[in-house]
């Protein structure tokens, strides 16, 4: 222990010897009693934020999140409204607009409302509707299908007694099936005809007919109101078989039961028949003249569809087996302005003056079978389901 002590002894004695002795004002300076605040303030101002930071940039950042969560009280709900307000739409689309791309699909699903069933299937099964529309082609090609094979049949069928078929009733007036040698009349007015002389029953295009094989032998039938009015529109229909074609009247229109007149009045004229030369003729009067088309000639022997129509439009029309033949274009028609009677197979009396034109008068020869008499114009298509009969 004697020998550390002179040893520290000798030390601070060399250690005097090398150094002078510090001056008056040094002394002062160590033994200066420590500043109080207000003077070390005055010494020592303190450093400005800029400086602060020139000063101690590490340092600063170290405590300056320590620094803001100890000086700065946490803001209430209202001050951080007012010091953060939310970017509006707008600044969040100009801040963000890659995000606000990403983000727009998803937002435009999550607000997107669900589909309703009806959208559901318009979205989610186009192959049923497709189905459903080729579906409803079909059936609407079967219909029209059936429609042309009810056309060639007969259309809007009503069946009368003794099962006389009419093709659209409206504007029928007589209806002669003529099965079982009846004149019998199967339409709405029931005109029932009466047979005169050798008349026999034949089998027909359907069922049977009648057949004229005598100068003696016709049909008539009375109470055509639609005939004996001028201008007024009718149709003729029926099926012949010829048996000769030199002349005869099928259809003669006059105003009396004896084909001829009534109570001395005359008015007559055959509508259908035959020239000298076998063929066909279809007309009717026009102020003390007629008007017609002259059509071909029959084959004899065989079921041939006949029919004259006429309106002021059209004139008078011919049809041979539902085909349009011709016509004389628009005409009028004097009409005897009574109610009229009908022949088939008659001419009338001999010696009378009716206007025959070129239809060479007398008896017809052959059968005839399914007459109908219309108060319109019977169209193409009607008269064409008529001969498809």
């Amino acid at each position: 222990m004697a020998y550390k002590i002179t040893t520290k002894e000798n030390r601070l004695r060399q250690h005097q010897q090398h150094q002078p002795l510090l001056q008056p004002p040094q002394h002062q300076q160590q033994h200066q009693p420590p500043l109080q605040p207000q003077q070390h303030q005055q010494h020592q101002p303190q450093l400005q934020p800029q400086q602060h930071q020139q000063h101690q940039p590490q340092l600063q950042q170290q405590l300056q999140p320590q620094q803001h969560q100890q000086h700065q009280p946490p803001l209430q709900p209202q001050q951080h409204q007012q010091h953060q307000p939310p970017l509006q739409p707008q600044q969040h689309q100009q801040h963000q607009p890659q995000l606000q791309q990403q983000l727009q699909p998803q937002h435009q699903q999550q607000r997107q409302p669900p589909l309703q069933p009806q959208q559901h299937q318009q979205h989610h099964l186009p192959q049923e509707q497709r189905q459903q529309r080729q579906q409803r082609q079909q059936q609407q090609q079967r219909r029209q299908r059936q429609q042309r094979q009810q056309r060639r049949q007969v259309n809007a069928t009503t069946v009368y007694s003794n099962g006389c078929s009419a093709l659209n009733t409206t504007g029928l007036v007589a209806c002669y099936s003529f099965d079982s040698g009846s004149a019998f009349d199967n339409g709405p007015n029931h005109l029932n005809g009466t047979l005169v002389g050798s008349v026999t029953t034949v089998s027909g295009h359907l069922n049977q007919a009648l057949s004229f094989n005598s100068n003696a032998s016709y049909f008539y039938t009375g109470g055509l109101v639609s005939l004996g009015t001028s201008n007024q529109p009718f149709s003729f229909s029926f099926w012949i078989k010829p048996i000769s074609i030199t002349g005869g009247t099928l259809v003669h229109v006059s105003i009396g039961q004896n084909g001829y007149n009534n109570g001395g009045v005359p008015w007559c004229a055959p509508f259908v028949g035959f020239n000298s030369a076998g063929y066909l003729i279809a007309q009717i009067i026009i102020s003390g003249a007629v008007a017609a088309v002259t059509g071909p000639t029959i084959s004899l022997n065989v079921w041939t569809h006949v029919a004259e129509t006429y309106s002021t439009t059209n004139g008078v029309t011919l049809y041979i087996n539902g085909t349009w033949f011709g016509s004389t274009g628009a005409t009028g028609y004097t009409a005897s302005g009574v109610t009229d009677y009908i022949h088939l197979a008659y001419y009338g009396t001999s010696g009378n003056t009716c206007q025959a034109a070129s239809i060479n008068g007398g008896q017809f020869m052959g059968a005839i079978d399914e007459f109908r008499v219309y108060s319109r114009e019977l169209t193409s298509l009607e008269v064409s389901a008529l001969a498809n009969q």
